[in-house]
Parts: structure tokens; sequence; C-alpha cells
């Protein structure tokens, strides 16, 4: 598919959203705008600008910090002065990952937003930032839609959101505090409200490596590919691979018998998302060159027998070729050996379940090497403190000292969980109206994703027994493959629009 500028990506994306019945012009229309911003966590500038200019140009009051959160105030309907204050709350943010080919950068051009035939809405080889650009579309329409008669709204957009929460670590927005409910625009599956979910933390580890000349070795690369990756807090227990570790078995079992060392690793992107591909560059002897591509190939096929995704066993490759770097220096054997095992001993997956909910997790996130040291990110969950606690303090034993000299490890504060609270007046109209509006029931879940309603609600305890979360439904959130459908969108927005309503009255 030919590039194409922001504007015909907008147009055509449009055209195809207007072919179909009962339509909300405007949130697609905004939706479209959205999925030309760049907008990685940590460089929200242009969106949040978007959100700012749109404020400017309706009049409407707005509060912007140095943290790229904003908050702007959308007078009550007339009559409804008195009515219930309610915050619509989204992230501007969106994980920005791509495919080998792929013809968009995210965080440079956005995406290319596609609707195929079934309704479903993609992107061309990228994230689609459905999440939570869905989510801010719809709040958008909503403070717009003169069918809603409602009190006071405030439309909060934080930022960072995928990378750590920051955004609302830093909220401090004083004119929140005299809100009565809000509305979490962030959850990934229709007909569900979210009411409590995991808090988390994200250990960062470093470790010194000795280097010394690679001499008359020859350079190979070993690029892992195809693994399913997919959101570490709702794809963590389906056991799909990650490529840090598949990439460092391979290696680790070719050295039993094969005289290799690390030139290089790298892997893993964000830290919220699964690892899908990960590469190292290897010094080999010339002479064993052939022998380590058969074990390699043999490694590869037993590693597909073992993965339990069915379509990562059709798409998992490990390419072996010779590398183009050039570089005359090595990580020595001792250095070599001491990477591979640190990221065995490490964690990853689910460590405990609740029924069949996951209860405490790490993702083994992100690796990379320069010059003079290793350093590993990883993101562990869990919805009870004590159990995140004993999670990292997992981690500690395992990277430590005495096995690895010099290695250090920093472990952010964690922000907290969200704990749910089902029999609150929020709950209860949510499920009367969504029951109104549909015949069906309302499910309440709790989530092992990150929310920001936890943090928020600590913050701002007026809020505290007042929040929900909902959305329309999001497949493979953080992953190039990630979908929603037309459908989904229109009745979701249907019921913000219901419940607005239903709270003002």
């Amino acid at each position: 598919m030919a590039v194409i500028d922001a504007r015909s990506r907008q147009i055509e994306f449009l055209k195809e959203i207007h072919r179909r019945p009962g339509i909300t012009p405007r949130l697609w229309e905004t939706f479209a705008e959205i999925t030309t911003i760049p907008r990685p966590s940590h460089s929200e500038g242009p969106m949040v600008d978007y959100l700012e200019l749109l404020a400017v140009n309706s009049d409407l009051k707005y509060e912007r910090d140095p943290h790229n959160n904003i908050f702007i105030h959308v007078p009550a309907t007339t009559g409804y002065e008195n009515a219930p204050k309610i915050i619509l709350q989204c992230h501007s943010d969106m994980v920005p990952q791509q495919d080998k080919g792929a013809e968009y950068n995210p965080t440079i051009d956005g995406v290319h937003a596609i609707v195929h035939d079934d309704g479903s809405i993609t992107a061309d080889k990228t994230t689609l930032g459905a999440d939570n650009g869905i989510g801010v579309a719809m709040a958008l329409t909503a403070v717009a839609d003169l069918e809603i008669r409602h009190g006071e709204i405030g439309l909060l957009v934080t930022s960072s959101e995928e990378d750590g929460l920051g955004g609302a670590e830093k909220l401090n927005f004083e004119s929140m505090r005299k809100f009565d409910y809000m509305l979490n625009l962030d959850s990934e599956v229709e007909g569900e409200a979210t009411i409590g979910s995991a808090g988390g933390g994200y250990t960062h580890i470093t470790m010194p490596l000795e280097k010394i000349s690679s001499g008359d070795r020859k350079l190979y690369t070993l690029d892992i590919s195809g693994l399913a990756g997919g959101h570490s807090g709702l794809k963590i227990n389906q056991g799909g691979g990650n490529s840090i570790k598949v990439l460092a078995q391979i290696l680790s079992e070719a050295s039993k018998d094969s005289d290799i060392n690390l030139v290089s690793i790298g892997g893993g992107d964000v830290l919220n998302a699964i690892p899908k591909e990960s590469k190292a560059i290897i010094a080999v002897r010339e002479d064993q060159v052939a022998k380590l591509n058969t074990l390699i190939e043999q490694f590869k096929e037993q590693i597909r027998s073992e993965l339990r995704l069915d379509e990562e066993k059709e798409s998992f490759n490990a390419k072996f070729e010779p590398s183009e770097t050039i570089t005359g220096l090595m990580l020595s054997s001792d250095s070599s050996s001491k990477v591979l095992q640190l990221i065995s001993d490490l964690p990853h997956g689910v460590k405990e379940m609740t029924g069949n909910s996951v209860l405490t997790s790490t993702n083994l996130a992100r690796i990379e090497t320069n010059e003079t040291s290793l350093r590993i990110s990883m993101m562990s969950r869990s919805a009870i403190v004590e159990n995140l606690s004993d999670q990292r303090r997992d981690i500690k034993v395992a990277a430590n000292d005495k096995s690895y000299p010099g290695i250090m490890i920093e472990q952010l504060e964690p922000f907290p969980g969200w704990e749910p609270k089902e029999n609150t007046k929020l709950v209860e109209v949510a499920k009367r109206v969504y029951n109104e509006l549909t015949g069906d029931d309302l499910k309440t879940v709790i989530t092992h994703g990150g929310l920001e309603c936890g943090l928020i609600g600590n913050k701002y305890p007026n809020l505290s027994e007042s929040i929900i979360s909902i959305g329309s439904t999001i497949e493979n959130a953080h992953e190039t493959t990630e979908k929603t459908y037309f459908d989904t969108n229109e009745r979701t927005y249907r019921f913000v629009k219901a419940l607005i309503t239903g709270l003002s009255s």
C-alpha cells in the first residue's frame, strides 16, 4: 500500500465509515483526526496541542500543566447547573508498535486506520491507537452533543499512561475536587464496567560488561520474530512466548556445543507489552558457523513445539545470518555467560492466579546493551500490595550481586491498585441504564491491566467511591493486530450518552 499523507488518510477512512448506516459523524471525524497525530508516551505535546486548540475554538476554560495533562471545563446545560458534576477521563498516549516493512512510523506519522468489509478497524502494520484514541474521541463527541442534558463536565486527558501512569501521578488540578463522578473511558470490552485493577511497579537492572577483542571471529545476527506479544496485563496468562527469553534460551543451548560470544543483545519496546522481537549479534569462529547454524535450526524447532499459541507455532522464526555490524569488540566469555544466565534467572509470566484471574505477574519487557553495560527493564503487577512486594523481592533475589558482581537494581515507587467497590450509586445507575438501553446486564469486572482510576481516586477522595471504567471492545491492544469494530463503538457511545443523562437527572 502506497504511503499517503495525513489528510488523505482521514478522507479514505471517513469515506468507508460514511458508507455504514447509523453513524455518529463527529465521533468518527474526531477519531480520524486523532489517528494522524503522533502520540507516544512522553511525547504527547502535539495531541495535547490539538485538545487545547479545540478548547480555545469552543471558548471553553481549560487547565494544562507542565506534564501535558489537560482538564477542559464544559459548562452545565441550562437548567442543570445543580446536577452532579461528571469527569470524563482518558489518556492521550498510545503504544507505538510497528511490523517490519511498515510504511508508517506511529511515533512520527501517526497511523493509517483502515475500515474492513466486516466493520472491523485496524491500522496498516502498526498499532491502531484505539487504546485510548477512541475513548478520547467519545469524550470529545459527548461534550459537544446537544442531545445530552448534563451538569458541569470535566474532560480530563492524562499523559504517559502507557508508561507508568506518569501523568496521573503528577495530577494537581484543584478544580477536580468539586466533581462527583468519574467515567474512565479506557476499558476494552463492551458490556463490562471495570471497578478494580492491579497495581504495578517497574524494575530496572544494570549490569557491567567486560569487552575484549573479537579478533578474526565472524559476526552473525540471531533474530527472533513472529511471537504474538501483546498487553502484559491482559495477555500474560495466555502462554505466549517472550522473545527475550527465547533468544537467551537458544543462545544458552547453542553455547554448550559452540564457542560463541555476545557482541550485543536487544529486544522489547514498551514496558507494558510482552516483547515479540529480539536480536543478538554474536561473534563466532568461522569453522563453527555451519555447526552453529544446524544447532539453531534444531533449537528453533524444539521451541516451536513448546509454544502454546497456534498462531506462534506458525509464525515463529529464529533467523541466523551474517551481520553487517562492524566492531572489533565482543563480550568476554564470562560476561556473555552472565548475561544469558541473568535472563534465565529473572521471572517472567504469571506467578499467582485467583480463580480464573491473574493475581500477580511480571513482564520481562526490554533489554539492551551499550558500550559498558546491560540494562533490563521489567514490569510487575498485582492486585494485592504485599504480593507485588514479594514479586519485586523475587527479582532482587534473582539479580543478586554475589552471582552478578557490580549489578545495580532500581525499583521505582509502585503505582497503587484500584480497590473494587461494587455497591455504589454510580455502579447501580450504570447497571440500570445499560439494561434499559440494551436489555442485557452490565457485568462488573476487575482487570489485571493497569488503570489510572486507583491513582486518581487516591489523590481525589471525593471520587474514590465514584469511579468506573467502560469502553468499546478493542482486541490485541499494544499489538500491530490491534482491532476495534464500528458497531461496538457506536453502541458504547450510546451507553456513554445514556449514562451521563442518567447521572444528571
